[in-house]
């Protein structure tokens, strides 16, 4: 289960814990602990790429099928859903779930405010590549935690952790990005993918969520939760979404 931008495999508790209880054996990495830190982050972290994490959860999902014999089934859940795609392509998975994903290169997102307004101190900080980046308080409640009780967005928010401004140029500045990580041959991936898509989510657009269903569906399932937002990994209804994920394994990848 693959996190995503400036979060840590915490994130997956509800649903690895869920997993494990029915029978899966569940993997959540944190994407280098030892840099990405909750705060006073050290220069090093401004080396950290987009690149650098697939590598380091393709060389994950390969130690994983040496041991059991098996590719492993990624999660992803939004930029861990564009590098689980990524990893789709080099042939490292059994089959992807993609939750509320960031979308591949060549998809045309609609217009919206709402995941500017989210990302609005990474967007328009100035530089931003040279800089350690964290949500800001009131981006991440409104456009990430929407759909979450506000009792719980102080503590969410403080497992947040810095992230290179590196990554958010690969993310944002695609053109940029000399290794062209979000490019994805959707002829490549020849496993089973189910895409997650969430109507209320502020961060990624529904229409982008579709999109990335539509690129896969020659391989690929769909499943839409209309109440639902970004944080679909742990928000009320989740269950559903859980229960969902599995009949969907059991009858592609389980038996």
């Amino acid at each position: 289960m693959i996190h995503g931008v400036n979060c840590t495999g915490e994130v997956w508790g509800r649903m690895a814990g869920q997993f494990r209880d029915i029978g899966w054996r569940v993997e959540t990495p944190t994407f280098r602990p030892q840099l990405r830190v909750r705060a006073d982050p050290s220069a090093e972290l401004l080396k950290l790429k987009l690149a650098d994490y697939v590598e380091d959860m393709e060389a994950a999902a390969r130690r994983l099928e040496a041991e059991t014999g098996r590719p492993p089934v990624i999660f992803g859940h939004s930029m861990g859903g564009l590098i689980a795609q990524k990893l789709a392509e080099r042939g490292v998975a059994r089959a992807v779930v993609l939750l509320t994903p960031t979308a591949p290169s060549g998809l045309q997102p609609k217009r919206s405010l709402a995941p500017r307004f989210t990302f609005a101190n990474i967007l328009y900080s100035p530089q931003s590549e040279t800089r350690a980046h964290k949500f800001w308080r009131i981006g991440f409640s409104w456009g990430i935690l929407n759909c979450v009780p506000l009792s719980r967005h102080a503590g969410i928010y403080a497992n947040t952790c810095y992230e290179s401004g590196l990554v958010y140029r690969d993310l944002f500045h695609r053109e940029m990005d000399t290794q062209r990580i979000s490019h994805i041959d959707e002829a490549r991936i020849g496993v089973p993918v189910l895409t997650i898509g969430a109507a209320r989510d502020r961060a990624i657009h529904i229409d982008m969520q579709r999109r990335v269903a539509e690129k896969y569906k020659r391989v690929g399932d769909y499943l839409e939760y209309a109440n639902n937002a970004h944080w679909i990994v742990d928000e009320p209804g989740t269950e559903r979404v859980i229960a969902d994920i599995a009949v969907w394994l059991n009858a592609k990848v389980a038996q």
